[in-house]
């Protein structure tokens, strides 16, 4: 069983069960992992979690009455953990920038300041002496929707659940992209990233409806997240730069390099979002409403 539609779901909301508890089981593992030492992975790990629970929910938003309620559990719950993993990612995007950009002469030993700096961020953040103590939060948040979960129950069934919920994410995520041409900023496109993010859950979840029309649209979502990961990452890097003990013309490399990939991910993700968000959403909606019809069928 995983994270999709499987043959014996045939109903939304045992399906919706079903997945939110084996997401919420594998979160809780997640954290005793970090409780035992595996803090960065673990971190990662049932923020992850938390992410594709929350895209599962919103998937039946429409028929779902509990929903504002556990969605805002689940954000608020990984808020708790988030400066854990943003520290680790701003040193990730150090370390790809680099190996993207190795043509540009940019001396390590320069810029040692500026990793030394970024790595003691991130383990002061490991090391928290509070910790863990958020960890216990944040567990004690996913046991809560671990026991009411097999409670979980939806006001429509069939593809009525799932549609509502399916065009709504999608219709955002394209308003999403169009502010984010409009206004390339570091909050619209990270708007715009995590909405791209929640349609390619749902389509995850609704791949196997019909894999070989499906899948390549739940990989360029995916895609296209990590370019626009990528780029927050480098928005967030930036004035971590600008402060650190760089100078003359180490700190103009960087700074050029950062435009240059910056420049080059702005590209993909406009070919990548224009291919994925092509459709019309009730368009979309429609087609893959007769394609959940026809999966018995086949």
């Amino acid at each position: 069983m995983g994270y999709a539609l499987e043959s014996s779901d045939t109903e939304a909301g045992p399906f919706l069960r079903r997945v939110a508890a084996e997401q919420l089981d594998k979160g809780l593992a997640d954290l005793e992992a970090a409780r035992r030492g595996e803090t960065r992975a673990g971190v990662h790990s049932v923020r992850k979690r938390m992410k594709k629970l929350r895209g599962l929910v919103r998937l039946v938003r429409g028929a779902f009455g509990d929903y504002g309620r556990i969605n805002a559990t689940l954000r608020d719950t990984a808020r708790v953990l988030s400066d854990v993993r943003d520290r680790a990612a701003v040193l990730e995007a150090l370390d790809r920038l680099l190996d993207r950009q190795t043509a540009a002469g940019i001396d390590g030993r320069r810029i040692a300041p500026l990793v030394r700096g970024l790595e003691a961020e991130r383990d002061r953040a490991e090391e928290a002496r509070d910790l863990g103590d958020r960890l216990a939060v944040v567990a004690s948040g996913l046991t809560a929707l671990r026991e009411e979960a097999p409670d979980w129950t939806l006001e429509a069934a069939g593809w009525d659940a799932f549609e509502g919920g399916l065009t709504q994410t999608y219709a955002r995520a394209r308003k999403s992209m169009e502010s984010a041409r409009e206004d390339p900023q570091t909050d619209t496109l990270h708007d715009w990233r995590k909405r791209s993010k929640y349609h390619g859950y749902h389509a995850r979840l609704l791949a196997p409806v019909w894999p070989r029309g499906m899948s390549g649209h739940a990989a360029e979502a995916s895609r296209l997240s990590d370019i626009l990961g990528d780029r927050h990452d480098l928005d967030v890097l930036e004035p971590r730069v600008a402060a650190a003990d760089i100078h003359g013309d180490t700190l103009l490399a960087l700074r050029e390099v950062i435009a240059a990939e910056r420049a080059r991910l702005d590209g993909l993700a406009q070919v990548a979002g224009g291919r994925l968000l092509a459709d019309r959403p009730k368009a979309l909606a429609r087609r893959w409403g007769r394609w959940y019809a026809l999966r018995d069928q086949a």
